[in-house]
């Protein structure tokens, strides 16, 4: 199942990478993708219910309401010109660039809650958190947002490599927004800290004895983790899908890719962490959103580091 999900969702992200969406054919064939997507998200639905309840981490019933939200979204931007309008007018009221009229657009939001309804059902299936330090894995996963980023913005067929990284914005900003960038992410590590060190409290010693993230990852591996997540993460969410989502939508998405069984409560903080990177970037642009979460991260993990050589 997990390879079928992995399949079907990278060859639709390339399809609409290289699709412009202006001729009759493109638009059939991203009108399919959509409904392709949705049939997608609903095997996800159906596959998650027939799990076992008794074997998950957390709360059976939050994923599954979860994952029956994210479908009907998906079904009503498919299927409903008149959501879809209310949706341009809400996300266009925040700046964002959606156009219900343009295919891309529509088979990308559609996609965004399919990509998270894979994502809750195998982490919900495999019932464990994914080592964060395994630099291997991180590094494959990084390149493959980057990968779909860069094809995203028409790299390079549509854009050439300034111009994609115009439209990123991964242009240098000021060193006092780079210094607000490092400031930013320390603080979200000390607001966040403290909800995860009441959070471990009200667990322990569940937590202490589950958590993968327990573990001393080195300053070495702990720099390049933190590195290569912040340029993966942030190039794409806040640098390709931020600008036409807008903040909001990116960010509930962003904070449901990080949720995992056992930790649903975890999606609060995160939310509040990428409203906050959304804030930055458009302040101040990708390159300081990148440094504030490379600077969360890091400090995170070192964090974690030690908390593990305690436990």
């Amino acid at each position: 199942m997990e390879v079928l999900y992995q399949l079907l969702l990278g060859s639709m992200l390339v399809l609409l990478a290289f699709a412009s969406g202006q001729g009759r054919n493109e638009q059939i064939v991203l009108r399919a993708m959509q409904v392709v997507a949705l049939a997608l998200g609903l095997r996800c639905l159906v596959h998650y219910l027939q799990l076992d309840p008794t074997a998950m981490a957390g709360a059976w019933w939050t994923t599954a309401l979860v994952l029956l939200l994210l479908c009907l979204f998906t079904g009503a931007t498919v299927f409903s010109s008149g959501w879809r309008g209310w949706l341009e007018l809400r996300l266009q009221a925040g700046d964002a660039a959606f156009r219900s009229a343009s295919p891309r657009h529509v088979t990308a939001l559609v996609l965004m809650p399919v990509v998270v309804a894979c994502t809750l059902v195998l982490s919900a299936e495999s019932g464990s958190p994914g080592n964060p330090f395994d630099l291997d894995v991180v590094f494959m996963s990084m390149l493959l947002l980057l990968l779909f980023t860069f094809l995203g913005v028409g790299f390079p067929l549509r854009r050439t490599w300034q111009q994609a990284c115009e439209r990123l914005n991964l242009l240098v900003p000021a060193p006092r927004a780079l210094l607000l960038a490092v400031g930013v992410g320390i603080l979200l590590v000390s607001l966040v800290s403290v909800l995860w060190l009441l959070w471990v409290l009200v667990t322990w010693p569940m937590y202490a004895e589950n958590d993968g993230s327990l573990v001393n990852p080195g300053l070495a591996t702990a720099v390049l983790s933190a590195a290569m997540t912040a340029l993966g993460e942030e190039t794409m969410f806040r640098g390709l899908l931020q600008p036409v989502f807008g903040v909001a939508l990116t960010s509930v998405c962003f904070a449901l890719l990080h949720v995992r069984p056992g930790s649903e409560i975890a999606f609060l903080p995160v939310l509040g962490v990428s409203l906050t990177l959304g804030w930055l970037r458009w302040r101040h642009g990708t390159v300081a959103a990148i440094v504030a979460h490379f600077c969360y991260n890091l400090t995170l993990g070192l964090t974690s580091a030690w908390y593990g050589a305690q436990a």
